[in-house]
């Protein structure tokens, strides 16, 4: 079987309001334009193919309100790459993801009583499917049919049940979550944190496993992971508490400098006390990395990884694995030795600093204009990691930042 379409390739946006509670066969099928979809919470079921073929979809997030999702709903959806199946759903029928080609991850809820067949067929880009209920459901053979090479999640301590249940035991690779053993060398130590390090970096253990990673269920693997997993192997029980906002001094900043010998200085200002970070680091073309250390931070047995992952972006990681912390007073944290003179523009972004506690603190991006200092980036919310608009006093709306007083996110940003 396969899923015919019709066309309304003209519509590229639609949002569902609140007051739709069902979306009726084949309401919005073949509209392989749809690139953005808003479904509001009141939705309660997904009818049968109604939104098959929309193939230029990349993301769904499926209402926690909705329970059931039709037969070929989103059939043939060959972009999409994320969707998010909440806690409520219990029927997902039969070819409702079949040819969702990029999809690479699938979390099916405790809630989920049936799975129809050949529900999840042909979705070869699949790695992971996480199960959260610790029994097993009733599936056949052909659910997950073409799904090579995946691997199944399961609640821990029910390895042994889906190994003998049928459709689940189809899978070659099974394992238990959580799991802190993130190579997978049946031990849980101080190598681990270092390889969550090397992923982030770009160079990952062959046996690394990202989603038993994401220690801080965030979805995004960084150093913060690392932090939570030196707190476990501590013995800290209470590193879940990373999940909730710090309070911070609010004058907590970052500089970055150039030096009379070209190196870059990279420093924190304030009060805050952290224990490790990470940033990207863009230079200008003909510029490069000779060499990065850490300064003040040796002292704090932190360690440093960096490796180039892209045209003039270096990934740079400093952690401790003992969690030793850092504030403003430690003086240079980072010296970037540089293959050239950096005459233009150079950018740090994507900037988390991590408390001993696990808290993931993001700044704003900060750069470097034509020799010189930028200073005075405070860190931004969770929300909003990087600037996104930069204004002058009068309210103007700049390209980027500028000497003098900015105005990014609200906050005063002087670049000298």
């Amino acid at each position: 079987m396969s899923c015919k379409y019709n066309s309304c390739n003209g519509l590229t946006s639609l949002t569902i309001p609140s007051s739709v509670t069902s979306i009726g066969e084949i309401a919005f099928e073949g509209c392989s334009g749809l690139t953005s979809l808003a479904l509001s919470e009141g939705l309660k079921s997904i009818g049968d193919a109604a939104f098959s073929g929309c193939s230029g979809l990349t993301s769904v997030i499926i209402p926690s309100s909705v329970k059931s999702i039709g037969k070929y709903a989103f059939c043939g959806c060959s972009d999409l790459t994320s969707v998010a199946i909440p806690s409520g759903v219990t029927y997902i029928g039969s070819y409702a993801f079949m040819g969702c080609s990029e999809l690479t991850l699938i979390t099916i809820p405790s809630s989920v009583t049936y799975i129809g067949s050949y529900a999840f067929k042909e979705c070869i880009g699949l790695t992971s499917v996480v199960v959260e209920a610790s029994t097993p459901i009733e599936i056949t053979d052909v659910v997950f049919n073409y799904c090579t090479g995946c691997t199944l999640y399961v609640p821990s301590g029910n390895k042994a049940a889906y190994q003998a249940a049928s459709g689940w035991k189809n899978f070659s690779v099974i394992k238990e979550y959580p799991d802190h053993d993130v190579n997978q060398d049946c031990t849980v130590n101080v190598v681990d944190v270092v390889d969550i390090a090397r992923y982030v970096v770009a160079t990952p253990a062959e046996s690394f496993d990202v989603f038993l990673a994401d220690l801080n269920s965030d979805k995004v693997v960084n150093v913060a992971d690392a932090v939570v997993l030196v707190n476990d192997i501590a013995g800290d029980t209470n590193w879940s508490r990373g999940m909730q906002m710090p309070e911070l001094a609010p004058d907590d900043v970052l500089v970055l400098t150039e030096n009379d010998d070209h190196s870059l200085s990279l420093l924190l200002e304030g009060s805050g006390r952290y224990t490790a970070f990470q940033f990207d680091l863009t230079l200008p073309a003909d510029v490069d990395v000779a060499e990065m250390c850490l300064n003040s931070l040796r002292n704090q047995q932190h360690q440093l990884l960096y490796n180039k992952v892209g045209e003039g972006t270096w990934r740079v990681v400093a952690l401790s694995t003992s969690n030793r912390e850092f504030e403003g007073t430690s003086g240079e944290l980072l010296n970037i030795m540089l293959d050239g003179f950096a005459s233009d523009e150079v950018r740090i972004d994507n900037i988390h600093f991590v408390t001993a506690q696990g808290i993931d603190v993001p700044f704003a991006a900060i750069g470097l204009y034509k020799n010189g200092t930028a200073t005075g980036l405070a860190h931004t919310s969770a929300s909003t990691p990087h600037p996104q608009k930069v204004y002058n006093l009068n309210g103007q709306r700049m390209d980027g930042l500028h000497k003098g007083l900015n105005i990014v996110d609200g906050k005063k940003i002087v670049i000298r």
